[in-house]
């Protein structure tokens, strides 16, 4: 597999954009389809670095970051991140077994092991505070 998962549904344009940064593919792959299937554009990288490339260009709506991805601390994965990505104002779902603070007021923690039902109402209302999402 790519180290980019890019799946768009045909003959559709996606309003709004979440970039997934998480070392498992099948958490990428299970994030990425339900989120497309909520017409949501969803780009997944396997590392933060790439991840960060892609968001200074594209500019998400909404970051989910697993902070276990990277061999560094989570906070400082998570800063380190933000700051590579750009990304000033764009919420980010931290995801770890640690809790800590995001940098951002508008993130959020979601602690190991989660189920992705509740992570995925979390995504939608988090969007839909933003004005990203109908309903």
């Amino acid at each position: 597999m790519n180290a980019t998962t890019e799946r768009r549904n045909e003959g559709q344009t996606a309003a709004k954009t979440v970039l997934i940064v998480d070392s498992s593919e099948e958490t990428r792959d299970v994030l990425t389809t339900a989120l497309e299937r909520r017409g949501v554009r969803a780009l997944a990288f396997p590392t933060s670095r790439r991840a960060a490339a892609t968001a200074r260009t594209t500019r998400p709506d909404l970051v989910i970051f697993d902070v276990e991805t990277e061999v560094v601390p989570p906070r400082q994965a998570l800063d380190a991140f933000a700051r590579d990505a750009e990304l000033d104002e764009t919420p980010i779902v931290a995801i770890g077994t640690a809790r800590f603070e995001t940098s951002s007021d508008e993130g959020t923690f979601v602690s190991k092991p989660y189920h992705f039902a509740p992570l995925l109402e979390k995504i939608e209302a988090m969007l839909r505070e933003r004005g990203n999402v109908d309903g």
